[in-house]
């Protein structure tokens, strides 16, 4: 009888096993690149059309979404194209900024759309070319 119980659990035990082995691989993970598109909810809008030199990677982990998208945009437009482009996008708090400029959005509402990022963090560093380098850190709790 004994013998039959533990037969019969064996396959269960060996499915939790292989589970959380699978959780702790995916937490050791880098970001890893992703379509743009993907991040296009999770952000509030699309990388605006002006954009050159795009990367989208998903940063996010076990128990929370992120996403890190970096591009480089014409400089002397670059904040009103990301405030066309990603509306909820408002002027950050000027102490932490270490760049030219600095750009905070989010949904902190406990009813929010939880299909919307809870934070997002953007940096935009002009560039002696011109172009200005994009810097967009997006995630959820």
């Amino acid at each position: 009888m004994m013998l039959g119980v533990l037969l019969a659990a064996a396959p269960l035990v060996l499915l939790v096993l292989f589970a959380q082995g699978a959780v702790f691989a995916r937490s050791a993970m880098q970001p890893y690149p992703v379509d743009c598109e993907e991040t296009e909810t999770f952000l509030g809008g699309a990388v605006p059309a002006e954009a050159t030199d795009v990367r989208c990677r998903d940063d996010g982990g076990v128990m929370d979404r992120g996403y890190r998208v970096d591009f480089r945009l014409p400089g002397e437009r670059a904040g009103s194209l990301l405030t066309a482009a990603y509306p909820r996008l408002t002027d950050a708090d000027p102490s932490p900024c270490d760049a030219d400029l600095c750009l905070e959005g989010g949904d902190h509402d406990q009813w929010r759309d939880h299909a919307l990022s809870w934070s997002m963090d953007v940096t935009v560093t002009h560039r002696s070319d011109g172009s200005a380098d994009v810097h967009i850190d997006a995630h959820d709790v």
